[in-house]
């Protein structure tokens, strides 16, 4: 063999081989989302998953400050890769953090995606706004779309740059979103909304009365009170009361918030001007003439079995802004991302399929 074609023989093979370590390098090799991963979930998570989230360094960025003027810090991991096809910020839901959308992350990333999340203010890790810190508050609901501005200027578009955004909103994560949408309408390219809270259930009240309840006793100086019957007794880590079908999913996130390190103080409710706000911003975002307002494309995806948000709005919503896909799934709960692989593969595949067809767009 000619020596200059052995050379470049030897170069190609390095550097498919380089190529090849370097996608190993940067994250775990598990099975794919679609190769039966449910049954394995609790060993990969303690063994592979857990440790590969943890070494990206939490970072935190000062949010929006309080209507008081205090100091908001909020809690955030970046996940990039050098191929990265754009950029996806995650926006979890009530009383969550983090580390629930592990496996999304690791899905999202491995296909080709840089993953961004934040822990909202008031959870996990971020700073509280409550006076007890023990309870969910939010100084005023626009401030979640303000500190997510933040983020990507702070944060996302320095880590990043030139990359079309992405957002992925789950519960009330996704009415973070929405109104982000009409906040920042040039912002991003895309929306999944994954079991958004369109209607919070406020037993059999409309979300109209609920706000001009909760508004009342917040004006006359209970807005720092918790919410009567919410505090967390034992059943709530009661898997069949839970928010997906997984029992291996759900024990492996059991577990997770075990650990020591997870050791943030454990929330307890929401307090009555939480519940007041809240349900100002879902008022305002089932106007009609709101709704019109909106010409970001979205895609909605509702469980037939969810009971922690209230439906039909999600559908409804679909059918009143400029450009929205509708997706019902009927054996699903609440939390599709992390639900049985029955539901959760075909909802991937979906997600990773909408993000293609934005970005040809």
């Amino acid at each position: 063999m000619n020596v200059s074609l052995f050379g470049l023989c030897l170069g190609v093979v390095f550097v498919l081989t380089q190529s090849v370590f370097a996608d190993t390098a940067l994250y775990p090799q598990l099975r794919s989302f679609d190769d039966k991963r449910e049954a394995q979930i609790e060993s990969e998570m303690e063994a592979q998953l857990y440790p590969w989230f943890r070494a990206h360094e939490s970072l935190f960025f000062e949010g929006t400050p309080r209507i008081d003027g205090a100091k908001v810090n909020l809690r955030s991991k970046a996940f990039v890769r050098p191929d990265g096809k754009a950029n996806v910020v995650v926006l979890h839901g009530y009383d969550e953090e983090m580390e629930k959308y592990i496996e999304l992350v690791y899905d999202l990333f491995r296909s080709g995606y840089n993953v961004f999340l934040m822990d909202l203010r008031g959870f996990g890790f971020s700073t509280r706004i409550a006076p007890d810190s023990k309870l969910i508050d939010i100084d005023q609901f626009d401030a979640y779309s303000k500190d997510l501005e933040l983020f990507i200027t702070q944060t996302i578009e320095k880590k990043a740059p030139e990359k079309p955004l992405l957002v992925f909103g789950h519960s009330t994560g996704a009415a973070v979103a929405v109104r982000f949408s009409q906040l920042y309408p040039k912002r991003a390219a895309g929306f999944v909304l994954s079991s958004p809270l369109f209607d919070m259930p406020t037993l059999i009240f409309s979300n109209e009365f609920a706000h001009r309840i909760f508004g009342f006793f917040t004006a006359m100086g209970f807005g720092s009170w918790p919410v009567p019957g919410q505090k967390k007794d034992s059943s709530y880590w009661d898997f069949h009361k839970s928010d997906n079908s997984s029992y291996p999913r759900w024990k492996a996130f059991y577990q997770l918030m075990e650990k020591p390190e997870m050791n943030f103080e454990e929330l307890q409710g929401p307090s009555i001007h939480f519940v007041t706000e809240v349900t100002r911003a879902l008022v305002d975002l089932k106007q009609l003439d709101v709704r019109k307002t909106l010409q970001a494309p979205y895609l909605v995806f509702q469980g037939g079995k969810d009971v922690w948000v209230r439906l039909p709005e999600q559908e409804k919503f679909c059918r009143e802004v400029a450009s929205c896909e509708f997706v019902r799934i009927d054996a699903a709960k609440h939390a599709i991302y992390y639900e049985a692989d029955s539901i959760r593969v075909p909802y991937l595949k979906k997600i990773l399929s909408y993000f293609e067809q934005v970005l040809a767009r």
